[in-house]
Parts: C-alpha cells; sequence; structure tokens
C-alpha cells in the first residue's frame, strides 16, 4: 500500500467536468488499495452544490486552497510561457512548494498525482517524491486544431500565440515529469513529437451504475440533444456548427424535430438559441440523465479539441444512439467506434440523423448495443 497525495485543479467533484470526473473516478480505484490524500485549488466562486460526488470514503485528508484567477492578465498570457500560470493566478510558488512538502512529511507520502493547470506548471519544477503528471489530452494538439479551423485574420493570430504557448508549456511539463498518462495513444504520440518521457495511456471510463436507463422515462421523439460545459470553446463550436449547417437539413424531412442544449455556463450565443421555438438551452441542470434519456438522439459534432470524450460513453451507458463526428470519436476503441455513427460533413451528418430517426429498431439495437460494449 501506497500514501498517494492527488494535486488538482479545478475541485474533483463536479459531475459535469470531464477532466474532473476522470480525477474523482482514478482516486475512487486507488483507494481500494491504497491511502488517498487531496490538495485541491479551485476558484472563489466555485460552487459545490448539487455536483458534490461523496468523498469521505475516498480521501484520508483534503487541503483546500481557493485562488482568484486575474482575468485581465490573459492577454498577457498570449506571449508567456512557464510564468504564465504565475501571472494569471496570484499563488505563490514557494508557499504551494511549502504546504506540498509538509504534507508529504506528515503523511509520508509515497508518489504525487498531479492534474490540471496550472498545479501542474506550478509543481513541475517540485523535487523529493516521484511524480505523475495526468496530461490527459496534448493541449498543443487541441490549440493546433483551433488554429486551423479559426476564421479571419484576427482569431488565426489569436489562435496560433495560444498555440505556440501551449507548445511550450507542454514540452516543459514532458521534461520534468517521471510518468505522463494520457487518454488516448493520439494525443500520446503527438505529444511525443515535443519531448521524451514515460508515457502510460489511460482511457476513460464511464459509471454504468449511476448512467443507467430510466425505464419510467418516455423517449420524446424527435428529438436530438447535445451537453457539456457550454462555455467550452469546442462544445460551443460543435453546437453552432450543427444548428446552422445541420439541423436546417434535419428539419425538412422533420419539422417538429426538437433540439436539447444541456449544459452549465451558456454563452450568450448559444442562450440566443432559444429564439427559435425548436431549441431549449438549458443551463445548469441538476440531473443530466433524463434529458438524455428522453432524447431520441445524441449528437456530438466536434470539430475542435482532443481527448476522448465522455459524453460518448456516458451516451453509450444510457442506451442512446449516437452521431459524431471523427474527431470526437478518434480516442475510442475499435469495438466502441463500431456502435456510433461517425459523419464529418454537414450533409453526411443529417443524413445519418434522418435514417435513426426513420427506424426505431436501429436505435434501440445501437443502444442496448452501446451499453454491453461500456460495460
Amino acid at each position: 500500500m501506497m500514501n498517494i497525495l492527488i494535486c488538482t485543479y479545478p475541485s474533483p467533484f463536479l459531475r459535469t467536468q470531464g477532466q474532473s470526473l476522470r480525477v474523482y473516478n482514478i482516486s475512487k480505484h486507488l483507494a481500494k488499495n491504497h491511502k488517498i490524500f487531496l490538495l485541491v485549488l479551485t476558484d472563489l466562486n466555485t460552487k459545490n452544490d448539487h455536483l458534490v460526488f461523496d468523498k469521505e470514503h475516498i480521501f484520508s485528508k483534503i487541503w483546500q486552497k481557493k485562488i482568484k484567477r486575474k482575468g485581465f492578465m490573459k492577454i498577457f498570457n498570449l506571449i508567456a510561457t512557464k510564468s504564465s500560470a504565475r501571472l494569471e493566478f496570484p499563488i505563490v510558488k514557494t508557499k504551494l512548494h511549502k504546504l506540498v512538502l509538509r504534507i508529504i512529511k506528515e503523511q509520508k507520502i509515497d508518489i504525487l498525482y498531479i492534474n490540471g493547470f496550472p498545479i501542474n506548471l506550478l509543481l513541475a519544477d517540485f523535487k523529493g517524491v516521484p511524480k505523475v503528471l495526468d496530461l490527459c489530452d496534448s493541449p498543443t494538439l487541441a490549440y493546433k486544431r483551433e488554429f486551423e479551423n479559426s476564421a479571419g485574420f484576427l482569431n488565426k493570430q489569436i489562435a496560433f500565440l495560444k498555440y505556440l504557448r501551449a507548445k511550450a508549456i507542454e514540452k516543459y511539463l514532458l521534461q520534468n515529469y517521471d510518468v505522463i498518462t494520457f487518454i488516448s495513444s493520439i494525443d500520446a504520440t503527438f505529444s511525443a513529437r515535443l519531448a521524451r518521457g514515460y508515457f502510460e495511456i489511460i482511457p476513460n471510463g464511464v459509471d454504468t451504475d449511476y448512467f443507467a436507463p430510466i425505464p419510467s422515462i418516455k423517449e420524446q421523439f424527435p428529438s436530438l440533444i447535445f451537453f457539456g460545459v457550454m462555455d467550452f470553446k469546442p462544445n460551443v463550436d460543435a453546437v453552432l456548427y450543427f444548428y446552422n449547417q445541420i439541423f436546417p437539413k434535419v428539419r425538412k424531412i422533420f419539422p417538429d424535430v426538437h433540439f436539447y442544449v444541456v449544459g452549465k455556463n451558456p454563452k450568450r450565443k448559444i442562450i440566443n438559441l432559444n429564439k427559435d421555438r425548436g431549441i431549449t438551452v438549458t443551463g445548469t441542470v441538476k440531473d443530466i440523465r433524463p434529458f438524455i434519456i428522453k432524447s431520441s438522439i445524441v449528437v456530438i459534432p466536434m470539430r475542435i479539441g482532443s481527448g476522448m470524450k465522455n459524453k460518448i460513453l456516458e451516451a453509450m451507458a444510457l442506451e442512446k444512439p449516437i452521431v459524431c463526428t471523427s474527431l470526437a470519436a478518434e480516442a475510442l476503441n475499435d469495438k466502441c467506434k463500431s456502435k456510433v455513427f461517425i459523419a464529418d460533413t454537414p450533409e453526411e451528418f443529417a443524413k445519418k440523423i434522418i435514417m435513426l430517426l426513420k427506424n426505431e429498431k436501429i436505435r434501440q439495437l445501437y443502444g442496448f448495443q452501446g451499453r454491453k460494449i461500456v460495460k
């Protein structure tokens, strides 16, 4: 048995955020055989209300440090690298190192497990015990794709600066951790071009007990759903792309089809979609499951970003058919990929949605087989 200190930003107790969900699940499994401690950085305005997981049975002790992001410093961070975390987050690095060192001595910590920016950067040069960095996805790959998909000269230039910043930071991180873990081999392979390191793949999973069909909730036909944190740029892009280029084609065949956009912190351009009577933008909901279960099809038209999409695994666990882009599905294994419908053009995407709406048996079959695979 080992004593492991989990160091993370943000809180690992938010069910609606993929990164937090990953840290929570990994901690839960490690706690079966090891003693787990938690040091978490959180924003001052973070609210852990109905999104909180149980934590007493996982962590032996928790240290929490609230921080305030200096939003006005973001513009300078476009040209900053290793110093960016200290500019954007007013944490004194030496104080954080002293706190970690004290925890290590008091609790006899064997290993640090670190996930999330800026704590991964602030602890990169910490010495004393082996450090595992759960990078999850390659940020450089994500920003490279954002740059390639940006329109307009100014947006293109900003995206390019973000890409250069991410590349410098990621290279520094890879060189300063003993082990780096990723969700998929695609991200690990891309990162390997930046710097050498000891890489391991730990794919995401899904809680199939929590994400289980609820027979009392009936399908609202015809309906589609996209769910996720709605101030996350790849999600915003996916919804607007779907609404502008795909949804009109589906409506020509199914005029009454309804599109649900479910997730916290929707941007103004997403909220404005509520003006369309065929769209419902919910904002934060207490429980995402009823919205997914009542929808006929889950759509995931991602064009930017990287890594594994938890929303695919959750939808499969709830026995819902899925239409997604190849980018959204790239981190899935072949068995999972065989149970989602992949489309990379608006025409192809709409065509597969229409086919599924016309065929209830196929929707049910792919839903049933999807849950079987993720279990």
